[in-house]
């Protein structure tokens, strides 16, 4: 059950408190950072039911809806992220996919009028997956209050989001977003999915969920960790392995510049310490993708890549 009281209380003391109700709120990313759409289109979708993802910006949960996963469970160590993952989702299932991108690039960026703000939240508020539309509600309200001592950051979202992402970039990055089409198929499958979401870090997903999931997906946590590549690997191999399906596969590490101004620099991770990456030359497979700037730019000489672990040849 939902303790909404609760998350408004930590959203409202991280906005505008001391963050000291749950230190582990903090900003949101407003959309991904990663090529989703590139990699999502280099792994197998059929027969896939169960997916175990990292929520951060919700776009992880909603391409892998999008691709017809139905049984979702998102995790993430920050709490604020899945009521944001509602807000997207309202917005959605309100709006067709022209009306989507005028619509939520004008709430993301109404930060001269916290009431304009609200007014533009009431027009797809009915949507938003409850309880989860009276937590949005009371936040809008709270914000036009306290706005009424400090007009300097009036929008909630310019507050609890970071990185603001144009919309030609997002379509580049996410399938669902790609076309009217990926778009349709995302709204009808959100009608009859089922997503659960639990605050936890990566080391504790296995005291946490305790399914057989056909993939999991960890973005690139990976450069949060101060461990070394063999721990890492360990994780996966030993522990996190145990929560795959029989043919499933982790999406162990989203590498950003595997290869740089036409450098390989390899798989490394920002904060992990160690000198070689040669334990994942077996079992794991390296994808390639392309790099894409948050301003939609496409470099030949940048790329990223995926780390994926299988538990079987597929």
């Amino acid at each position: 059950m939902v303790d909404i009281e609760k998350s408004f209380n930590e959203a409202v003391d991280f906005l505008y408190g001391d963050n000291s109700i749950n230190p582990n709120c903090s900003n949101v990313w407003y959309g991904t950072t990663e090529s989703i759409r590139s990699y999502f289109d280099l792994l197998n979708w059929e027969n896939i039911n169960k997916v175990l993802t990292v929520c951060s910006s919700g776009d992880h949960v909603l391409n892998s809806i999008c691709c017809g996963a139905m049984y979702i469970d998102a995790f993430d160590i920050n709490p604020l992220t899945f009521p944001y993952l509602q807000l997207k989702i309202g917005l959605i299932l309100a709006l067709p996919y022209t009306e989507y991108f005028k619509f939520f690039e004008k709430l993301s960026l109404a930060c001269s009028s916290a009431e304009f703000e609200y007014e533009l939240f009431l027009k797809f508020k009915d949507y938003i997956p409850h309880p989860y539309d009276i937590f949005w509600e009371k936040l809008f309200l709270e914000n036009i209050r306290k706005n009424s001592h400090n007009s300097v950051k009036p929008g909630l979202l310019g507050k609890m989001c970071k990185n603001y992402i144009p919309f030609s970039t997002m379509k580049l990055r996410n399938r669902y977003l790609s076309s009217e089409e990926e778009y349709e198929i995302l709204r009808q499958n959100l009608r009859s999915c089922i997503i659960t979401f639990q605050e936890a870090d990566i080391f504790n997903l296995d005291k946490k969920f305790d399914d057989y999931y056909d993939k999991i997906f960890l973005s690139n946590i990976s450069d949060y960790l101060d461990v070394n590549y063999e721990s890492f690997n360990d994780f996966i191999k030993n522990i996190l392995v145990n929560l795959l399906s029989e043919n499933g596969e982790i999406i162990a590490a989203y590498v950003y510049s595997y290869i740089a101004n036409y450098e390989k620099l390899g798989i490394h991770f920002k904060n992990s310490w160690g000198s070689s990456a040669s334990f994942f030359s077996q079992d794991y497979i390296l994808e390639q993708i392309p790099n894409i700037s948050d301003f939609g730019f496409i470099d030949p000489g940048y790329k990223d890549s995926v780390l994926i672990y299988r538990r079987k040849k597929i």
